[in-house]
């Protein structure tokens, strides 16, 4: 089903609080309906709420365990089922423990693995057969700070969060010619990551002039890393993908982006 613009219909993991809010509330400005999920019913209340006040699309909201696949994939049909399609899916997850490599265990490491890979695969891989049959679509995988650099105290985030650029290619890849794209975006990455460009020549112009405005807003309240999000779910952004956009000063500032 191809759904007209302002019809769009995104999902948007982990969404009652931080850059997950950011972004429901970013799709939802520009006119998306949207579905939010969370563990926390009372947290994820509020963000309906919130949402449902900024856009002239419907919000559905459902409690969900993002580390259980049968949840998500039961979210991802419901969401579709009730909105007749599905266009964009922003995948979360939570933040993981700080430390060195070798402060974990064996356990830990798969624990990390379980809850801040696994997530977005289970999710992206409910939601490919809808998105694909629309023939238009956006992939947006969050994840957390120096997932492309990792720092020598972030073991297991370097792990983890490298899977998941791992993953993005292998997305890429699947999805060449179905009008659908995948990026990584990164909040939080710290000053280090500049408000440098790599990548795709192509969309190169396009993504330095949404950088430099970016730059210029600063990172009063995470609105900034909002309107990246739906920036990169919008028709404008068709020739970005494949690309990890490391933001930094706390939710978003300044923007790099990488070829994945």
């Amino acid at each position: 089903m191809n759904v007209r613009p302002r019809d769009r219909v995104a999902m948007v993991m982990a969404s009652s609080a931080g850059v997950g809010l950011a972004a429901a509330k970013g799709l939802a400005v520009r006119g998306a309906h949207v579905s939010l999920c969370d563990l926390d019913p009372r947290r994820l209340a509020r963000a309906h709420v919130e949402v449902n006040a900024l856009g002239p699309g419907d919000v559905l909201s459902m409690p969900v365990d993002p580390y259980d696949p049968c949840a998500v994939a039961e979210w991802v049909r419901r969401t579709a089922d009730n909105f007749g399609g599905l266009d964009i899916v922003v995948t979360n997850s939570g933040p993981i423990t700080p430390g060195p490599v070798d402060g974990f265990r064996l356990a830990d490491y798969r624990a990390a693995i379980d809850a801040n890979l696994l997530p977005h695969v289970s999710a992206t891989l409910a939601a490919l057969p809808i998105v694909k049959r629309g023939g238009w679509g956006r992939l947006l995988l969050i994840a957390p700070a120096k997932a492309r650099r990792p720092h020598g105290r972030e073991g297991l985030s370097g792990m983890a969060r490298m899977g998941l650029i791992g993953y993005l290619r292998g997305l890429v890849d699947t999805l060449d010619g179905t009008g659908v794209t995948a990026n990584v975006l990164v909040p939080g990455a710290g000053p280090g990551a500049g408000p440098r460009l790599w990548g795709d020549p192509g969309a190169g112009a396009e993504i330095a002039r949404v950088a430099d405005r970016i730059r210029g807003q600063g990172t009063r309240d995470g609105a900034e890393f909002g309107a990246l999000a739906a920036y990169l779910a919008s028709e404008r952004a068709e020739p970005v993908t494949g690309l990890v956009f490391d933001t930094h000063g706390g939710d978003v500032g300044a923007m790099a982006a990488c070829r994945g």
